[in-house]
């Protein structure tokens, strides 16, 4: 069965409920045999509660439950869910997920799950090549698309956080508007961040691509 992005479902049922998504991700590379995924997605309340109404069902509309992350963590035998966990604040869910792997392999599979793409991560060429992509096809989205995006993801954002494992000499990232890059005072971490919306109007191969 063709693996569907998890997170382009998510964004699927946020668009029929008028409703908006901010995700941030984290992925920890600072040591070869201990590798940290991390993801923070913030919806409204009303969407968590529309979307993971039975935590026996084999479906659900907003695919991070509890038993969405153990599901992904069971595929890989390097992989353990180290830690998940939802807060309401205020109307807002804020449910965070990390997934461990002692093997560059593990991590990446786990990317892959839950993205749709595979990385390309090397620990011998001290590169990561990370595949962003929000999956409309090479021309990107039409000016209607466009503009039900904006509405629906405004003042939304993506964010990817990168933890190096020595200072970063090079790196490009996806040319989308909007976007930001910024890295530590060390030069170990380095994080890009885009409007939502830009992101999901983007042409496909989206990449960010650093080495260290």
């Amino acid at each position: 069965m063709k693996k569907t992005s998890r997170f382009l479902i998510l964004i699927t049922v946020v668009f029929g409920l008028s409703s908006c998504l901010t995700t941030e991700v984290e992925l920890d590379l600072r040591r070869q045999n201990d590798l940290r995924l991390t993801l923070v997605y913030h919806m409204p309340l009303t969407l968590w509660q529309f979307g993971v109404f039975d935590d026996e069902s084999s479906e659900r509309a907003v695919p991070v439950s509890r038993r969405d992350a153990e599901e992904t963590a069971v595929l890989h035998d390097d992989v353990t869910l180290e830690r998940y966990s939802l807060e309401e604040r205020n109307e807002e869910a804020v449910i965070t997920v990390v997934y461990h792997s002692k093997t560059p392999a593990g991590i990446a599979a786990v990317w892959g799950d839950v993205a749709g793409q595979f990385p390309d991560l090397s620990f011998e060429t001290e590169t990561l090549v990370l595949p962003v992509t929000p999956g409309l096809g090479d021309a990107g989205a039409d000016a209607d698309q466009k503009q039900l995006m904006d509405e629906v993801f405004a003042d939304q954002f993506f964010q990817v956080s990168l933890r190096l494992p020595d200072e970063v000499v090079s790196g490009e990232y996806p040319d989308i508007a909007g976007s930001e890059t910024e890295t530590s005072s060390d030069g170990r971490t380095v994080i890009w961040r885009t409007p939502m919306a830009a992101l999901l109007t983007a042409g496909a191969d989206q990449l960010i691509s650093v080495a260290w």
